[in-house]
């Protein structure tokens, strides 16, 4: 009897460490690879890579908020006048379009989250790359169309 609840114990432990250890690799992975260290105005930003199709549409969808020193970065695979809707959004965000060349070409400062998928937001003019933050981040950190952004990404990864 005590052969079988050791060996019940030894299985039950064995499990909780491989949840553990899934949990830790998700969270390591989720929080460094994909990331990258974005600047733009006065502001730096721990800005989240979505360089696929499912990644920019999920976007900042479903979090109840984000802090003011976080960004999602969308990369595309090309220049086009990308669209933004507040698809499953719970807070105001601001967004900032880049060309290829990393310079800001449009802004939409406080857009809110009532608009849900009934509003889409264009730049006016082609675009490769799409900044989501926190609402008045564009005021705050002074950014302004003309400025260039820095940060780094993999070509390879973008889809």
């Amino acid at each position: 009897m005590n052969l079988i609840r050791r060996h019940s114990a030894a299985i039950i432990i064995t499990a909780v460490l491989a949840v553990v250890l899934y949990a830790a690799i998700i969270f390591v992975m989720d929080n460094m690879i994909g990331r990258t260290k974005l600047t733009i105005g006065d502001g730096v930003y721990n800005a989240k890579l979505a360089t696929s199709q499912i990644d920019r549409e999920r976007g900042f969808g479903n979090l109840a908020s984000i802090d003011s020193g976080r960004a999602l970065l969308m990369v595309f695979p090309n220049d086009g006048l990308w669209g933004i809707w507040m698809k499953d959004m719970k807070f105001p965000i601001d967004i900032v379009w880049l060309n290829a060349g990393k310079k800001v070409v449009h802004v939409e400062q406080n857009v809110s989250q009532e608009s849900s998928t009934d509003k889409t937001y264009y730049p006016r003019v082609p675009a490769r790359f799409v900044i989501e933050m926190s609402a008045g981040n564009i005021k705050s950190k002074n950014i302004k169309i003309g400025q260039v952004a820095t940060f780094e990404y993999s070509e390879e990864t973008v889809k």
